[in-house]
This record gives structure tokens, C-alpha cells and sequence, in this order.
């Protein structure tokens, strides 16, 4: 999909609170926008916000004093100000730079704003993209719905970093189709992943004889990172695994790249976007129930598209590797990347 050519002059604006899972958020959109031509480019900011000047019920005021406001909830308001007024648009992700993104909206009223996720002010944006599995009272015009998030995974991206990985730790050759890469996430606000979740599924694996590369995050619980690593020392045909607290590096996008099967933990809806983005057969441990329905609905959804498989309580694994997906995420994201840019090109 391409633009036209005027549309080129466009440069984006990220603001970015420094949270990983908005900042990949953001910078996947703009790399969508750049790839199709609406973009020339874009720069990331992060920005400083004055936690002890932050009353939400206060906020309301900045509708009517926008300068006052910047200088009050965020350091260095005149720079940020200055270098705003050098973009044509503006993206970012959460409440925090949602909250700014308004107030320069207001200061400088040409500036257009895309927001990702729910903010709290849904009619001051040109755009709202926000997840299927989120619920509102009602729709808004100037709102999107997308299944899988966006990211900055895509199948090139992957099989390059996947090239870096298997010189950096020096990886003996495995047939990829006789591969599983196992992203374990961990504990969250509607989420506890324990060991006995995952030992169905590691013990399929090797009745299987399958080789694994394996990653855990930030989240995972140490007594969990404990019995994996007891598990890959143990388990010959582990090729890899990446354990958080002992090394902070992380093998995405490349772990995908290398097996033809990935298994994600139903905790992160960031992480099962991104291995659907890879272009990988992916299937999500379903192992319990979880307190917050979202990311279970989004789940069935991917599911009903034919995008995931779902591995209840573990098993199932010999089902997931003769399945194959009914269709690849690329075309549900070049469908709202158009939508996207149409609604930016539109006249005011």
C-alpha cells in the first residue's frame, strides 16, 4: 500500500513514558505509517513528568490553561513545546502521554494526535486505536479496533535478528520444523503462573523429542525460572534459553525465527501479537482461569480467525504441530494501516 507522494512532508512525534510494552506499541504504528509512505520518519521523546504535581481531578483545568498545565505536570515544558511544533503528527501510548498529548493538542491545534490504547479524553483525538478485547459503553467515530497490537515484529525482522542469535551463541544446526521456541512470561495484576503450568507441556515436548529454545521475562516467578533452568540443563536437546534474572538480553524478534513452532503464556497480550507477527505457527498455554476477561476474549478471537491454537492445560502439543493457521496477521494490518491513513488524509 502506498500513499501519495505529498504526503511524504509527514514526520511523527512519539512521546514515550519510558514502559517497554507502549514504547514497541508506538514505534510499530510509525514504522507501519513510514513502510506505507505516509511518513518520512519520526523521532521518539521520552518524557519527565512531575509525579507530586499530578492530581487527576485537576486535569479538567488544562482545557482552559494548556500552558499552565504543561509547565505543571511535565519538566522542561518549553522544549518540549518547541520541538512539538516540528511535527505533523503525534503517537503515542497510555495515560501519562495521552495527558501531554492533549495539552500540546490544545497549544498548538494542527498538531494531529493518535492514541493507543484507552485514554482518559476520547474526543480530543484525531484517532483512538484501541484492542478488540477492550470494552466501551459506546463507539466513537474517531475510534479503531485492531486484533493483534502492533509491534515491531515482522517475518524479515525476525529471520535477521534470528541470523545474530545463532552466531552470538554459537547454536548448532536443528531442524527448524522439529523446533519450538517457548516464550514463558509471568505473575501480573490478572495472571499467577506457577511450575505445574508448564510441566505438561515440557514433558510433551520431550516424549516428542522436540528441540526448545527458550526465554522467560521480567515477570516470571523465580521458583519458576528455577525448575526451567533445572529442565534445559537437563534436557539435551535444549539449543537455547535466555533466563531474565541471569542475563538481561533480550532473543526477540530472533527466537522466532528459529523453529517453526512458538508457544506463548496467555499473560501478555504484547507477546502473543508479536509472535503472531513473526509469520510463525503460534499457539498460546491456556492453563488457567484468569481474574481479567480481556486478553482471554482477544485470545478466543485469534482463535476464531484461525491466527492462534489453543493449548488447554498444557497439552495438546502433537494436535498444535499438525495444525496449521487459517491466515497471517499481515492482512488485517494493511486493511487498518489504509483505514489509519485515510482517516489522517481526510479534510478537517
Amino acid at each position: 500500500m502506498a500513499v501519495a507522494a505529498q504526503q511524504m512532508a509527514n514526520k511523527a512525534l512519539i512521546l514515550s513514558d519510558g514502559k517497554p510494552g507502549h514504547f514497541y506499541q508506538s514505534i510499530g504504528l510509525a514504522d507501519d505509517l513510514v513502510s506505507c509512505g505516509y511518513l518520512s520518519g519520526y523521532e521518539v521523546r521520552k518524557i519527565d513528568m512531575i509525579p507530586d504535581r499530578i492530581r487527576w481531578h485537576q486535569i479538567r483545568n488544562f482545557f482552559w490553561e494548556p500552558d499552565k498545565a504543561l509547565a505543571a505536570f511535565f519538566k522542561d515544558p518549553d522544549t518540549i513545546l518547541s520541538e512539538a511544533q516540528n511535527f505533523s503528527l503525534l503517537i503515542e501510548t497510555g495515560s501519562t502521554t495521552a495527558t501531554l498529548a492533549v495539552i500540546l493538542h490544545r497549544l498548538l491545534p494542527k498538531l494531529k494526535l493518535i492514541h493507543i490504547l484507552k485514554p482518559l479524553f476520547f474526543n480530543s483525538f484525531d484517532l483512538i486505536l484501541l484492542p478488540k478485547h477492550d470494552t466501551l459503553f459506546f463507539e466513537r467515530l474517531n475510534l479503531l479496533r485492531f486484533l493483534v497490537g502492533f509491534n515491531v515484529v515482522s517475518p524479515v525482522k525476525a529471520e535477521k535478528h534470528g541470523l545474530e542469535l545463532e552466531k552470538m551463541f554459537m547454536l548448532r544446526k536443528f531442524p527448524r520444523e522439529q523446533a519450538v521456541s517457548l516464550l514463558v512470561g509471568g505473575d501480573s495484576r490478572d495472571y499467577e503462573l506457577n511450575w505445574p503450568d508448564l510441566q505438561p507441556i515440557l514433558q510433551e515436548l520431550a516424549a516428542l523429542k522436540l528441540h526448545l529454545l527458550l526465554t522467560t521475562s521480567r515477570r516470571t516467578p523465580l521458583e519458576v525460572s528455577r525448575e526451567l533452568k533445572k529442565f534445559t540443563s537437563d534436557y539435551p536437546l535444549t539449543e537455547l534459553s535466555v533466563f531474565v534474572d541471569e542475563n538481561y538480553y533480550n532473543p526477540l524478534p530472533g527466537l522466532f525465527s528459529l523453529a517453526d513452532s512458538v508457544l506463548v503464556t496467555e499473560d501478555s497480550f504484547s507477546m502473543i501479537s508479536e509472535a503472531v507477527s513473526s509469520g510463525r505457527k503460534t499457539g498460546v498455554l491456556l492453563s488457567r482461569e484468569v481474574q481479567n476477561k480481556k486478553i482471554r476474549k482477544s485470545i478466543s478471537e485469534m482463535v476464531f480467525e484461525g491466527l492462534v491454537f489453543p493449548l488447554w492445560g498444557g497439552t495438546d502439543l502433537q494436535a498444535f504441530l499438525s495444525w496449521s493457521p487459517l491466515r497471517t496477521v499481515s492482512e488485517e494490518k494493511d486493511q487498518l494501516i489504509s483505514e489509519i491513513v485515510k482517516r489522517l488524509t481526510q479534510e478537517n
